[in-house]
């Protein structure tokens, strides 16, 4: 809404406050100024005029009310209002009397309703000419923001709505009838005809007044459908009837859904019960004084006496929640009567306010909290800092210090990526951000790959030699136990990044498999995990192959997983040409204290020279490559070293892989013998055929 410091100043002295301290206190209190507009008065054009734009909180609808608005500004900028009416009103009073006494003997005719908790009241105005309102008016429309019509009444109707928050609505009629009008909501969808014969259809539930025969006058609050016309040659009657409806919007006790409530929402949500007499007042004097009118002495109105004033309600606010929340030793109690609320009761440990009617938003004890905090002032409170023990230390993130590492070290580049996705992406689990700034931003992720593809496509169409990325995230994901937050690696690379290591023979790309494979054991085994097992599994709906992906288990824990890029995406990216791997952890598995190594014992070197041997046999494809390197290790004396020479695939037999192993034997006591070499070397052979299923050729 727009307001007129002018219009201010003359109820109180602003003269020691400047416009940027205005502003900036209003900002600070939660209204925000989005616009300032400096122009000439009507009344007086030598006199500068500024009105501010100001964003009303949604919660706070009594605002729209100008007296309430008034009476915040005086709250947050601690000035007295200079109210003269109050003072004349005592002296004048016997001719207010006499006034009231000559409208005494109104008429009321009883509109009948079938429908509780809803007020209708309506008056007709006689002998109504159409002419321009006083300047007076004019310029307090403008100060508000509201365009200056050449219609008098609907200025007036519009003046009185920025003073007392409530709506009227006004129509010309050929005459008054007596006649009798219905409340009742439609109980099915049904058409009707608008005064200029537009179409309009009402669902159900939509509270309308019907006549005698059953034609709808007007729906929830909008008489006849229309307004008050703008051009006076449209005009024919001089009878104004004018119409105004209260409904408590915040209780909804029609049960009014989101489909017919834009009515009520639009010309209700700023009636106040309490303000309606003063609004009917105001109208029908301000009527009088500047147009020669006269008032119908017949009145129609709803008889509902479930809708009544309610009595104000009362909050307790407890006096140690009010210190912790605002880091506050001591607080003033003044501030509360500044507000508006009436201490009605204190004890030892709390305080029992009474809230105004107007104040709907107040329903808990940090709302009276948060009122306390707008007249104290947010940039007067202390500073909360979280405890040292909280703060997220760079010694927590040494392991992705270490994981980020060993991955730049294997030739892979690290991919940054937002965690807020579009919404096209959302799906059943997805985790909507409440307020987005746009629908690019509007979704939290739940896995890594979709942007690590995006990167991987580019970089190929592109014909770049990098081609294997890894990202450290988080994603989040919906579940019967909540929000589901995991930080994740994730890496995707081609079988390019292993040219060094291959031959140009195509049957190498069948051991890309356990080349990578080792490369991801390597990288487990520093955190701990040696006895992890590579589980095949089926997946259609994965970005992973169906038939050559697997689960990456240490017991009974699910590490990660690993395989192939599904034959649809690899088809879509027209990579036929190589085979694009992908891998996926949880972090939550690779904490630092794993990382923890007992500091490793040097030896002495031998002086006696060594003996290397070579052992070739086949296993299956799914058996552990670190497990047989330990089971040799332990089984073995004067083991010096073992190492992986040969990885073939016969074409012919493909659940099984060959494989080629080098054993270097040293004793630093004595010279070893060929035959001591032997007789290990065949105890190595049956303890590879009992517990590896290992086959040798002969």
């Amino acid at each position: 809404m727009e307001y007129s410091l002018y219009t201010l100043h003359q109820k109180t002295e602003l003269s020691s406050l400047t416009l940027k301290e205005l502003i900036n206190k209003l900002n600070l209190t939660g209204f925000e100024v989005d616009n300032v507009f400096e122009e000439s008065l009507k009344t007086n054009p030598s006199t500068q005029n500024i009105r501010l734009l100001i964003k009303i909180p949604a919660n706070r609808e009594d605002l729209l009310h100008e007296q309430l608005l008034v009476n915040e500004l005086s709250i947050l900028f601690l000035f007295e209002l200079s109210n003269v009416w109050e003072h004349l009103k005592m002296k004048y009073g016997f001719l207010l009397q006499q006034k009231y006494l000559q409208y005494s003997h109104y008429q009321s005719i009883t509109i009948q309703s079938t429908v509780s908790n809803i007020l209708v009241y309506q008056l007709s105005l006689e002998n109504v000419l159409i002419h321009k309102s006083p300047l007076w008016i004019q310029q307090k429309l403008i100060n508000s923001g509201f365009s200056v019509s050449s219609n008098h009444w609907i200025n007036l109707l519009n003046l009185v709505g920025i003073e007392s928050g409530h709506s009227f609505q006004g129509s010309f009629v050929s005459n008054i009838l007596d006649q009798k009008y219905y409340v009742k909501q439609l109980i099915e969808n049904q058409w009707v005809t608008a005064k200029e014969g537009r179409k309009i259809l009402l669902p159900k539930g939509v509270v309308v007044i019907e006549n005698e025969k059953q034609e709808i006058q007007n729906v929830l609050g909008l008489l006849d459908f229309v307004s008050i016309e703008e051009k006076k040659n449209e005009i024919q009657s001089n009878i104004l009837r004018l119409e105004t409806i209260f409904y408590d919007i915040h209780e909804n006790p029609l049960g009014l859904n989101t489909l017919n409530t834009k009515l009520s929402l639009r010309y209700l949500r700023k009636a106040f019960l309490e303000k309606l007499v003063f609004a009917w007042e105001r109208f029908l004097t301000l009527a009088e004084l500047t147009s020669s009118v006269s008032v119908s002495l017949k009145k129609y109105e709803t008889k509902n006496s479930l809708l009544e004033l309610k009595p104000n309600k009362i909050l307790k606010l407890t006096k140690l929640l009010l210190k912790q929340t605002l880091n506050l030793s001591e607080y003033d109690i003044r501030i509360f009567a500044k507000s508006g609320f009436s201490l009605v009761c204190e004890t030892p440990f709390s305080f029992y306010f009474e809230i105004p009617t107007s104040r709907k938003d107040l329903v808990r004890e940090i709302d009276l909290i948060e009122e306390y905090s707008r007249c104290f002032g947010y940039d007067q409170f202390k500073e909360i800092l979280p405890a040292k023990e909280l703060v997220y230390s760079k010694k927590k993130l040494i392991n992705y210090a270490f994981i980020r590492d060993f991955f730049l070290n294997h030739g892979f580049n690290e991919v940054l990526t937002n965690s807020i996705q579009d919404q096209n992406k959302q799906t059943s689990t997805s985790v909507l951000i409440s307020n987005p700034l746009n629908t690019e931003l509007s979704v939290l992720r739940e896995e890594l790959f979709s942007k690590l593809l995006e990167v991987f496509e580019l970089n190929t169409k592109l014909g770049l030699s990098t081609t294997a990325f890894f990202e450290i995230g988080r994603v989040f994901k919906l579940s019967s136990q909540g929000i589901l937050e995991q930080d994740k690696l994730a890496g995707i690379f081609d079988s390019l990044i292993l040219k060094n290591s291959l031959s140009d023979n195509p049957d190498d790309k069948n051991q890309m498999w356990f080349i990578n494979k080792g490369i991801l054991e390597k990288f487990l085994s520093n955190f701990g995990y040696t006895d992890i097992e590579f589980e095949m599994v089926s997946n259609s709906e994965s970005v992973f192959h169906p038939t050559r992906s697997t689960i990456i288990r240490s017991q009974n824990l699910i590490l990660g997983r690993f395989g192939e890029l599904a034959p649809t995406i690899v088809q879509n990216l027209k990579l036929s040409k190589t085979v694009v791997f992908l891998f996926e952890f949880n972090l939550n598995h690779f904490k630092n204290w794993r990382m923890k190594s007992v500091i490793p014992s040097y030896k002495e070197c031998s002086k006696y020279p060594s003996i290397v041997k070579d052992l070739s046999f086949s296993i299956k494809k799914v058996q552990n490559f670190t497990e047989i390197k330990n089971k040799i290790q332990k089984s073995l004396d004067n083991l010096k070293k073992v190492s992986f020479f040969d990885i073939y695939m016969d074409s012919t037999i493909l659940e099984k892989i060959n494989i080629g192993i080098r054993l270097e034997f040293q004793s630093v006591a004595k010279t070893l013998v060929a035959q001591d070499i032997e007789i290990q070397m065949e105890h190595l052979r049956e303890i590879l055929i009992k517990e590896f299923n290992a086959e040798f050729k002969v």
